[in-house]
């Protein structure tokens, strides 16, 4: 308590802070006086400042662009009545002693967040809601649980992440006639059709080997969760004709169900046929190596496009032998593809400056981050010391030593090395668990040292951001 009372203390006279608040409140007031908004950016730490009349005309023709109407009433009400009604019905996947824990007991509309696209034509809007306060949330990442638990998906075309596909890559034997394309699924949870997508849950728990009248009860709470699709957006509701919720923690899984059907059907005969001899997708992003003497570029957009007239394929070629996928550079080769790091030409690095009013974890994380995937990806001697040095050059920008970020680096390559051979340890040991402090200076570090000796992780939570 003695420690506590002397944070308390520490934090009422904590100059810094104050001052960060007070210039934060002066920013905000600026830019409400000049009708501006501040919008972050989709796939980059920036922030756009924009005219609010711009930005309300973004999201007039996002709307109209999707089928999106508003609706006159919000529909909170209905929906959280419906939810716990269907939730009383299913006694094969709920138990009784779980009711009052699957809905939120104050429940409010999903919130609409906008992003701004600087990476693309126009710069459009990218849609991100906020699902956390909706009637369906809880029950919706219960679901998503018992989903996993009863579905074995075979994953035969998707990857997690770019490490997963890199080291396929360099292990890919490339031909003269190959060449490589991306594609990317637009618009994919505004376009999938709800019956579509309980048309494929069916077969993959089906596929599993699931009782009927487990399937027939899940299905119903996944159309009862898939139909409250709406959103609040300033002080207007809004619900799309189509597509599944945005933003419920179910929509990845049911989304990611429904694109393996269709490849378990469609891609394996172009494997099969020699046309094209590799395919990978993450999530709505996919990378193809074909052959040209087969198959043209402009025959797979056509026959892509046909697939599924739900979804619709925009499609990249390779320029000069080289093709940019998530985080990467391929560069076909004679006989290999070579990989190097590929950051978007709106990408800022930006991070949080060494000055900050941070913690030292935070300020670090974004530097692990890079050293991680430098080290980690099997790129070529070259890339490696050109990203190396885009990274000295990142952090020197924003004011860090170079001598904080080379200690970094072979603490990270330190670290690493020993992970195998902690791993079998790490076993045995008792699962350590999480705190989360809200750090306002560093002083909070005589609180949170209380917990150097225990079973216990700490986390830290800043305030004193512009957007909050």
């Amino acid at each position: 308590m003695k420690q506590i009372k002397i944070i308390s203390n520490s934090n009422r006279k904590n100059v810094l802070h104050k001052g960060y608040q007070h210039g934060l409140h002066n920013i905000k007031q600026t830019l409400k006086d000049n009708d501006v908004t501040m919008v972050k950016t989709d796939k980059s730490k920036a922030i756009v400042l924009i005219k609010t009349e711009d930005l309300n005309k973004k999201f007039e023709h996002f709307i109209k662009e999707n089928n999106i109407g508003q609706i006159n009433k919000d529909p909170t009400e209905k929906y959280q009545k419906m939810i716990q009604q269907t939730i009383k019905r299913k006694t094969l996947i709920f138990e009784r002693q779980q009711y009052k824990f699957l809905t939120n007991i104050k429940p409010a509309p999903p919130k609409l967040n906008i992003y701004i696209k600087t990476h693309k034509q126009k710069k459009p809007i990218r849609p991100v809601i906020n699902n956390t306060e909706a009637p369906t949330y809880k029950v919706a990442k219960y679901i998503n649980k018992k989903l996993q638990q009863l579905l074995n998906l075979p994953n035969a075309y998707s990857i997690k992440n770019s490490l997963e596909i890199s080291e396929e890559l360099k292990n890919i034997r490339i031909k003269e006639n190959n060449r490589m394309l991306t594609i990317d699924i637009k618009e994919l949870y505004v376009n999938l059709p709800v019956n579509g997508v309980l048309k494929t849950t069916r077969h993959w728990l089906h596929k599993n080997n699931n009782s009927e009248t487990t399937i027939t009860q899940m299905l119903n709470v996944i159309e009862t969760i898939l139909q409250q699709n709406y959103f609040q957006y300033k002080d207007g509701f809004f619900q799309p004709k189509k597509g599944i919720a945005m933003g419920s923690p179910i929509s990845g899984t049911v989304a990611e169900m429904y694109i393996q059907y269709v490849e378990a059907i469609h891609i394996k005969q172009w494997w099969e046929t020699g046309e094209i001899c590799y395919y990978k997708r993450y999530v709505d992003d996919i990378l193809i190596i074909y052959n040209n003497h087969k198959i043209k570029n402009s025959t797979i957009k056509q026959r892509i496009n046909t697939i599924d007239k739900n979804l619709e394929f925009k499609m990249t070629p390779e320029n000069s032998n080289t093709i940019n996928f998530l985080d990467l550079t391929l560069h076909r080769n004679s006989n290999n593809i070579e990989l190097s790091m590929y950051r978007k030409p709106t990408s800022t690095d930006t991070t949080i400056h060494y000055k900050s009013n941070h913690p030292h974890e935070h300020k670090m994380a974004t530097f692990r981050f890079f050293i991680n995937r430098m080290t980690t990806l099997p790129m070529t001697k070259e890339s490696k010391t050109e990203e190396w040095k885009t990274i000295i050059t990142t952090a020197a920008k924003i004011g860090y030593p170079s001598h904080i970020i080379h200690n970094l680096k072979k603490k990270v390559t330190s670290k690493r090395m020993q992970k195998e051979k902690h791993e079998q340890e790490n076993e045995m040991k008792q699962p350590k668990k999480w705190i989360t402090f809200t750090y306002h200076s560093p002083p909070i570090r005589r609180i949170t040292n209380l917990f150097k000796d225990t079973n216990t992780l700490i986390s830290f939570r800043t305030t004193n951001t512009i957007q909050q």
